[in-house]
């Protein structure tokens, strides 16, 4: 049990990471599972460090991976193509299948336009999406300015749903807010 505990240093590619060996040994079929529980043999530096030659900044991906077992990523993560190859080399099956589903997740969303309609606590009509988008929807420009918000909207609210789907969208959500997307 003593040895589950035991501090491990690494340097990958050159960054240094402090863990233990029970986080390294999570996936045990993986190569950092094969690696630290003595299945597979491993390298160390002059001050003991375990030396792995791969991405130093990826790994740190990896490593919060087989701490929590699920992946985060920043916001605008772009190295995918580096983060994939990274992890089919440490084999660790879970996290392969986690890149690989938010990497077309997050890819889809990325191809997809969305156009919300709503009313705030006031009863102000109010809509998002991109601008050159809502200018193509005659129904909506005709609300702005109006004080008829509500009423306006629920009159001529066929109008705008058709003009919307006529652009290609599709309605998401039928309950307030009502919400459409279309993929790019």
């Amino acid at each position: 049990m003593a040895m589950e505990n035991e501090v491990i240093k690494l340097d990958v590619g050159g960054s240094l990471y402090t863990t233990s060996r029970s986080t390294l040994t999570r996936y045990p079929n993986s190569m950092l599972g094969k690696m630290f529980s003595g299945q597979n043999s491993t390298a160390c530096d002059e001050r003991g460090r375990y030396v792995i030659d791969c991405d130093g900044p990826i790994f740190r991906y990896v490593l919060n991976f087989l701490r929590r077992s699920t992946l985060d990523l920043p916001e605008g993560f772009k190295e995918w193509d580096l983060l994939i190859n990274e992890v089919i080399f440490y084999q660790i099956h879970e996290l392969i299948i986690a890149v690989t589903l938010l990497r077309k997740q997050i890819c889809t969303i990325q191809e997809t336009e969305f156009i919300e309609i709503g009313f705030r606590h006031n009863n102000d009509l109010y809509y998002l999406g991109k601008q050159e988008t809502l200018k193509e929807i005659p129904g909506l420009n005709t609300i702005i300015g109006t004080q008829r918000g509500v009423d306006f909207f629920e009159d001529s609210r066929m109008l705008i749903f058709q003009q919307i789907t006529s652009l290609g969208f599709e309605m998401v959500n039928t309950t307030r807010p009502w919400l459409f997307k279309r993929k790019l």
